[in-house]
């Protein structure tokens, strides 16, 4: 059926606390472990674009003893996950990509400061790329396209107000970040078009006379986040969505008003990282601490 718009939803309830990392220490028995378990969640939790990444090989670990501690350089390689950055679920329950899937990886090196036992990361470094032999050997899978291309963001945008209109029953939801975009030929259909996209609830409610577009999210712990993966071809359309409830769920208080935030630029994968060019297909690990954002 032509033109057919399928939803699929899925309300995700907030994982439990994820499993408790272990004191990283100056001891070399079990470092590779704790050590490389601790930057990789550090890792996750800055990227605020993108997915998440869990450990694919370890490389080196490397402690050297200081007057009051450790210091401890590690390189890792790390792959990207299905994870979006606004899933709950922790990185290590996560499912990789495989091929077919355009593979992404991530060299790291990682630099952490261990004093007494409070340990804390002082950098992170990686390199994030496409696996070009799966590409080579591939020819028929999807293609990446860039995260700009304009046809697939007027697709993405053409979703999100048929969700507003249909689907929203509090408040309008916003674009926050484009995961991905792909497109590949179906033999006997047409060409097929994927997106991967997250939505964040804004302070509108719905039916408010201001274009959801122009809404203002919600501080990110009040608000609820949506992950949706959408497909389009010439026989139709379907689209499947995880909902993630609000981090913070108490109420206000009568008389009380929703608070304001400062927020993340929208969606804009020229500044994703600052220390470099930026990648157009794929969502590249920033270095840490980060730049200050290009003027």
């Amino acid at each position: 059926m032509r033109g057919l718009v399928l939803l699929l939803s899925a309300a995700v309830a907030l994982c439990g606390a994820a499993p408790a990392l272990e004191p990283v220490t100056c001891s070399v028995d079990g470092l590779e472990t704790t050590a490389v378990r601790f930057a990789i969640q550090h890792i996750n939790q800055q990227q605020d674009h993108g997915y998440k990444f869990k450990l694919s090989e370890v490389i080196v670990v490397s402690p050297t003893q200081k007057v009051q501690g450790c210091s401890i350089v590690m390189r890792v390689n790390l792959q990207e996950t299905k994870c979006h950055s606004s899933d709950p679920k922790h990185f290590e329950d996560c499912e990789v990509r495989h091929a077919g899937g355009t593979v992404v990886m991530a060299g790291c090196v990682v630099v952490l400061s261990v004093q007494g036992d409070v340990a804390s990361v002082v950098s992170h470094k990686c390199g994030t790329t496409k696996d070009e032999e799966e590409l080579r050997m591939c020819p028929d899978c999807p293609r990446l396209q860039n995260l700009t291309n304009v046809e697939g963001l007027q697709r993405i945008g053409g979703v999100i107000r048929k969700y507003n209109v249909l689907n929203a029953t509090e408040h309008y939801f916003v674009l926050s970040d484009v995961g991905r975009m792909s497109a590949s030929y179906i033999m006997g259909v047409g060409m097929n078009y994927v997106a991967e996209f997250a939505m964040v609830e804004t302070h509108c409610p719905v039916g408010s006379r201001i274009a959801p577009e122009a809404c203002t999210p919600l501080c990110p712990d009040r608000a609820r986040h949506i992950f949706c993966r959408n497909s389009e071809n010439p026989r139709g359309s379907r689209l499947y969505c995880e909902t993630y409830p609000a981090v913070n769920k108490v109420d206000l208080q009568p008389g009380m008003i929703e608070p304001t935030c400062h927020q993340l630029p929208r969606f804009n994968p020229a500044v994703q990282c600052t220390e470099g060019p930026a990648l157009k297909d794929i969502h590249p690990i920033c270095s840490w601490p980060r730049q200050p954002l290009r003027s």
